[in-house]
């Protein structure tokens, strides 16, 4: 079993999956694989709040829908079809996209990197640099450690997952845990009630500006997920690549050079989405719009 993060962008943040782990009697000779109880366990370098994780057991789910890219978006919208059979096995997913709090303890440990694209060496209270947050977080930020941090590029994704013992998750991964499991196609992790604000931060019901992870309770996703469509989007492992008819087991397209597109997921703040679950955005490597 596999434990994951995610990561966040500028738009653009991140959950941690790392893998699950046998519980109960290791010495248990006699047991199978379908017999392991898997439980989940925090992040090695978690310590204090959302540092939670949610097991996601194994399934076959239908992953894409029948929508084609989509004109006028601020970021280059990807294929969503066809819709085609995946399995995936179990894994851990943070249960609340990665906080301010969390990264900031990764750079002061000196794993992670506080810059974004918009930093600078000016000294402050905060060393994380982020952006989009609401003005009561200005300029002491120590009044937002709860937010989900932001301007963070892939290599910077990455290495926090690391720094966790954690990784990225696939983009198989992600969508099985915005979708829920069973037979059922949802459009948002939620289900198909219409965006409100109770249920997500994107332009037509949102605040305006990045939230904090345990915002939005009532949409989280049906296994306990929060976030999982809009706030930030999330970086997933994944090159952007066209899908396949199927069925594929775990699939994985890692990047192979700096000039791969690499798939952002789940909406924003600051893009209005058709629907959470199956929409797939491109972006660089590099791009943290900090």
């Amino acid at each position: 079993m596999r434990f994951f993060a995610l990561a966040v962008i500028g738009v653009l943040t991140l959950y941690g999956c790392p893998d699950p782990r046998p519980g109960g009697d290791d010495d248990d000779d006699d047991s199978t694989e379908e017999d392991v109880e898997l439980t989940c366990e925090p992040h090695e370098n978690c310590v204090g709040d959302h540092c939670e994780q949610v097991l996601i057991e194994k399934d076959t789910f239908i992953m894409g829908s029948t929508d084609g890219p989509h004109e006028g978006t601020t970021w280059l919208s990807g294929d969503d079809r066809p819709p085609h059979e995946v399995t995936v096995d179990a894994f851990c997913i943070d249960k609340f996209e990665v906080s301010l709090e969390r990264y900031e303890r990764c750079v002061d440990d000196g794993d992670c990197t506080r810059n974004g694209l918009e930093w600078d060496e000016e000294e402050r209270d905060v060393q994380t640099v982020v952006n989009h947050y609401p003005d009561h977080c200005w300029p002491d930020r120590k009044a937002c450690l709860d937010y989900a941090v932001n301007g963070k590029n892939y290599t910077q994704a990455f290495n926090y997952c690391a720094y966790n013992g954690a990784r990225l998750c696939t983009e198989a991964e992600w969508e099985r845990a915005a979708n829920g499991p069973g037979d059922q196609n949802r459009p948002n992790p939620w289900g198909d009630a219409p965006f409100t604000a109770e249920l997500i931060n994107v332009p037509s019901v949102g605040s305006g500006y990045i939230d904090p992870v345990d915002s939005h309770p009532t949409g989280q996703s049906v296994e306990g997920v929060y976030n999982l469509g809009g706030n930030v989007y999330e970086w997933v492992a994944d090159a952007y690549t066209e899908y396949s008819d199927g069925p594929e087991d775990n699939p994985l397209f890692p990047p192979q050079s700096a000039d791969d597109g690499i798939v952002g997921r789940g909406s924003c703040f600051f893009t209005q989405p058709v629907n959470t679950v199956t929409e797939r955005y491109i972006f660089d490597i590099a791009f943290d719009w900090g």
